[in-house]
Parts: C-alpha cells; structure tokens; sequence
C-alpha cells in the first residue's frame, strides 16, 4: 500500500527526481530493517537480563534460607553435644559413686533422658538437612 503510493507520487515527476526517490525509498527500507534487527536484540537481551534477574532473586533466597537451615543444624548439634555429655556424665558419676539402688535407678533415669534428648536433636538436624 505504502509503496503502491510512492509509484503514484512518482509518476509524472522528471526521472532524475524519480531515481532520488526510489535511492530514498532504499534506504528507508534498510534502515527500518536495522532498527527492527535491533529491536529484536534489544528485546531479546531484555527478555534475558529479567530472566537472569528472576533466577539471582530465587538463588539469594535460596541463600537465605540454607544458611538459615544451617544455623538451626549448628544449634541441634550442639544441643545434642551437650546432651551427650551430659549422658556420660551421669554415666561415670553412676559407675564411680557407690549409690543406693534408689540414686542408681536416678542417674540411670537421667542418663536415658539425655540421650533421648541428644538422639532427638541429632534426629531434627537430620531432618533439616534432608528437607
């Protein structure tokens, strides 16, 4: 339609004038087609810098959150540590002291509560870390 107009506008002008116009015509022509390839590039190159934008949001999250992760395991291992020396102390008081039955069956009691207790942090850390 454009160019059907150009011919029309053309016809009757001196040849000389013609051929400017069709060299103009040309040019406009390359010139729309650059423009669109870099439209296209740009587009393109936007389309990626917002994906890569989307995918370093979720990577910092992710961040966030492993270290996160990784802050409640140090603080379950070391609630279990001390569970388990709190085990063995109890242990060795219960093997060195010569106790009653009844301060016996205590420290066994006590002993038994604190590995439940350390096997139960180990058992929460685990968790986290297999999600």
């Amino acid at each position: 339609q454009h160019s059907e107009r150009c011919a029309a506008a053309q016809r009757g002008l001196p040849a000389e004038l013609q051929h400017h116009l069709a060299q103009m015509q040309n040019q406009l022509r390359t010139t729309n087609q650059t423009v669109t390839m870099e439209l296209n590039k740009f587009n393109t190159l936007k389309l990626k810098a917002e994906t890569f934008a989307r995918m370093k949001q979720v990577e910092l999250k992710d961040q966030k959150l492993l270290q996160e992760i990784l802050t409640e395991c140090d603080e379950k291992a070391k609630l279990a540590e001390d569970a388990v020396e709190k085990a063995s102390l109890t242990a060795e008081s219960l093997n060195e002291t010569e106790a009653s039955l009844p301060e016996s069956e205590s420290s066994v009691v006590e002993t038994e509560k604190a590995v439940q207790v350390a096997s139960s942090a180990i058992a929460a850390a685990r968790a986290l870390f297999n999600g």
